[in-house]
């Protein structure tokens, strides 16, 4: 017997060709470098297992994030339950109170976070552990190469409030759509089964806009995100740290033999000159080349020192 509510594959198809568009509205040309603020002994850390902590995304420094998405959404759909049509009006009063429960807690988002911005002070302050902390350049290519290409995704986060109406209006109105159109399709079905059915299917072709926007008062911080999803074959390998609020659980990653560091900036400190022998002599023991003074071999790292005159007090 054919399964009523079983989706289609036409229905998968166009499922998969709205997500398309929508991401190819979402993504950017790669910079050409990608830093990740640090101090000295995580810097350490990645060098030494070859591996960065991806950090499930409602243990972020702002856990409100995943949040803020699912919100915004929420307050969209709620612009439908006054619908005209009775179908369109069940599914959005349904959906109104599902995303009161969020499930940021739970959701599989791991998020590896860097920047687009080369040695800024605000980034120095509030990663690199006060003085001498690390910046590293990854080359964002590699990061998306092998495996992590089959399970991850590399954005940069949007801010404007412009994007976040134009995001969760198109995900709102897409949502009801293609629930409508299938309910048409299936004479004398059960809505409520249907719309389980159509939201378990649903929900994997756009819940990825969810980690991508962020509050516009972040925007100096000019962040690209590594987004990854945790597998169950993933779980016996979860780290965890306690933090002054919370204890948070994080994912790591590797990208081959080694790292696809390109560039490492010494944060400002009193002593930059011993700070870059330093980071230069580990980066050498942990198997990377360091270029020379003038060299400029890409297969090596460059080491410099930032500019800005700041001093922890």
């Amino acid at each position: 017997m054919t399964d009523l509510y079983a989706i289609t594959p036409e229905e998968r198809a166009t499922y998969t060709a709205f997500s398309t568009t929508m991401w190819r509205q979402l993504v950017r040309p790669l910079p050409e470098t990608l830093w990740y603020y640090t101090n000295a002994s995580t810097f350490g850390r990645i060098l030494k297992t070859g591996e960065v902590w991806s950090t499930q995304i409602s243990c972020l420094n702002d856990h409100s994030e995943f949040r803020y998405a699912l919100r915004r959404l929420r307050d969209e759909i709620k612009n439908y339950v006054g619908h005209g049509d009775e179908h369109i009006r069940f599914l959005a009063q349904h959906l109104y109170e599902t995303l009161e429960q969020d499930g940021a807690d739970t959701s599989w988002f791991f998020v590896f976070c860097m920047s687009s911005v080369a040695d800024d002070l605000s980034q120095w302050r509030a990663y690199g552990g006060g003085e001498g902390g690390v910046a590293i350049g990854f080359n964002p290519l590699k990061l998306v190469q092998g495996e992590i290409s089959t399970r991850g995704y590399l954005v940069p986060v949007r801010y404007s409030e412009q994007d976040h109406k134009a995001i969760v209006s198109d995900v709102a109105i897409g949502t009801l759509k293609f629930f409508r159109e299938g309910l048409e399709h299936r004479k004398d079905s059960d809505r409520k089964v249907w719309a389980e059915r159509f939201l378990e299917a649903w929900r994997d072709h756009v819940v990825y806009c969810a980690p991508i926007l962020k509050d516009g008062s972040f925007e100096s911080e000019h962040e690209w995100r590594l987004v990854v999803n945790l597998r169950p074959e993933d779980v016996a390998r979860v780290e965890i740290q306690q933090r002054s609020a919370l204890i948070s659980r994080h994912l790591p990653l590797s990208f081959g033999e080694t790292l696809p560091i390109q560039h490492v900036i010494v944060g400002p400190c009193r002593h930059p000159s011993v700070s870059r022998v330093s980071i230069g002599t580990y980066l050498r023991a942990q198997g990377y080349g360091v270029n020379e003074p003038n060299e400029h071999d890409a297969k090596k790292v460059t080491l410099t020192s930032s500019k800005i005159p700041y001093q922890a007090m």
